[in-house]
């Protein structure tokens, strides 16, 4: 995780919050550069145990090398001493 947040800003627009959960909030996002639905997973690190925050970098981890069809696709993340984001495949809900 070599990108930081700042270059997430500028690679990224977040169009809508669709999601909050016990770490973190999810948001639907347009990259700047090829136009297609991402979500970001925005995970603030301040308020986090040592543990949670290992978990957290973790998991950025695994999904990068996970490549599976059944698994949302990894597209990449961004760190800084705050704040971890991780952007994956966008999978629009099939249901009305």
């Amino acid at each position: 995780m070599k990108m930081t947040t700042r270059e997430y800003e500028k690679l990224y627009t977040e169009i809508r919050n669709i999601g909050k959960g016990t770490y973190g909030s999810a948001y639907l996002v347009r990259n700047n550069e090829d136009h297609n639905l991402y979500v970001a997973k925005k995970i603030p690190l301040i308020s986090l145990s040592s543990k949670e925050l290992e978990a957290a970098v973790h998991e950025a981890a695994l999904l990068k090398n996970l490549n599976h069809p059944h698994v949302v696709s990894y597209k990449n993340s961004f760190y800084d001493s705050s704040l971890l984001i991780i952007v994956m495949e966008y999978c629009e809900s099939m249901l009305a």
